[in-house]
């Protein structure tokens, strides 16, 4: 269900874009290109059938766009609008609470009301309104939940990524670079300066935060996709409209070609949870599976739903966490297995690793040896390759 969900949003993305460039009374040429640069995009590909994060995000945003600028069509009934309104509100609120990836980016959302067709001062009104409404649907439906998510980023310690890199607020050279665009916009046409002011908010939103994943090659590929998606948007339609049409096809190659290594790179983590999926989905009904689930700053989450006779509600992990015994809690006739975990292979959770397993009797069932490529630079494994392994569990 997981997969078919991502599967049929990422389905979805190129559609919302393509309305989103109509609904910017963009040429159709524009339409065509979009659609066929979001479709193409390289994380939008590898991920659109998966439990990846990036198409629920990436379709979220786009909807919450679609649904600003339909709110701001002055032809239909207010109702209507602050329906639209208030949809759009909550899609920007569902793609905050799914990942704080994107926090920047929702919160500068409104601004695409920008590239409207009324006079500056209304345009401005309405950015205001649609930030105070999406500000009071995130504080009375989220406020606690992205509150707890903000505190725990904030305390991974002084090595975590957010607080070692911080943000980097643009400074005086991207400020004449952004006048130098609005200039040249404004020789194309009024319009073309409205679709530019748009994109400059999210982008700078996109270019304060995007070193605070930089540790993560594939946190800042996500990041940089979904940052400037909308601003490129935003940008093309600017753009005077040449045959995109026909184009749009091999720009859209381009662009997958451009991404073919985002494609086929994996770290250990990726490499070992596509692993790990095969071998819980051959475990016995009701199998109960232990494993280190975190050791300092590193984290690792099981599949837990593919063991068989998994239900919604339950749990057929044992997450040990800072410590414990495998065998606590052990049943007469309970089918107990335990996961050693890259997280294993680590500084930090080797000895809790051995702490866990010391009280148990361990007779192995499968085992792989995997490259070492970290996830993030600061979380370093300490040998060149990683041995993971499942094993079954009795009491000593």
């Amino acid at each position: 269900a997981v997969y078919a969900g991502n599967a049929v949003l990422g389905a979805l993305a190129a559609p919302l874009a393509v309305l989103a460039v109509r609904l910017l009374r963009a040429e159709e040429g524009h339409a065509w290109l979009v659609g066929m640069l979001v479709a193409c995009e390289p994380f939008a590909v590898v991920s659109g059938a998966s439990e990846s994060y990036y198409p629920s995000l990436l379709t979220g945003l786009l909807l919450g766009a679609v649904g600003l600028l339909a709110a701001g069509e002055r032809d239909l009934p207010v109702g209507v609008r602050a329906a639209l309104g208030l949809a759009a509100a909550l899609a920007i609120t569902q793609v905050a609470r799914t990942h704080p990836l994107v926090w920047p980016l929702a919160a500068t959302l409104p601004f695409v009301l920008l590239a409207g067709e009324q006079a500056l001062s209304r345009r401005m009104v309405g950015v205001a309104v649609a930030g105070v409404a999406l500000g009071g649907v995130l504080a009375i439906t989220s406020g606690p939940a992205l509150l707890a998510v903000y505190e725990s980023v904030q305390s991974s310690g002084p090595a975590g990524p957010a607080v070692r890199h911080g943000l980097a607020l643009p400074g005086l050279g991207y400020g004449v670079a952004a006048a130098l665009w609005l200039l040249a916009a404004r020789s194309l046409g009024k319009r073309q300066l409205s679709l530019v002011l748009a994109a400059l908010v999210p982008f700078t939103a996109y270019v304060a935060t995007h070193r605070i994943f930089l540790e993560s090659e594939l946190w800042a590929g996500l990041h940089r996709s979904l940052g400037l998606t909308l601003p490129g948007l935003l940008v093309l339609c600017a753009l005077p409209v040449p045959p995109w049409r026909a184009a749009a096809p091999a720009l859209g190659a381009l662009l997958l070609l451009t991404g073919a290594p985002h494609l086929v790179h994996r770290t250990t983590e990726q490499l070992e949870y596509a692993a790990i999926r095969e071998q819980l989905e051959t475990l016995g009904v009701g199998a109960r599976v232990a494993y280190v689930d975190r050791a300092e700053r590193r984290r690792m989450v099981l599949p837990e739903h593919l063991v068989p006779g998994w239900a919604c509600g339950t749990t057929s992990g044992l997450r040990l966490g800072d410590s414990g015994a495998i065998v606590r809690g052990l049943e007469p006739g309970e089918t107990r297995y335990y996961y050693r975990s890259s997280l294993c292979s680590t500084p930090e959770g080797a000895p809790l690793c051995a702490e866990a397993e010391s009280d148990a009797r361990l007779t192995m069932l499968w085992s792989m040896e995997l490259p070492a490529v970290p996830s993030m630079e600061s979380l370093p494994f300490d040998s060149d390759s990683v041995t993971v392994s499942l094993w079954t569990v009795e009491g000593r």
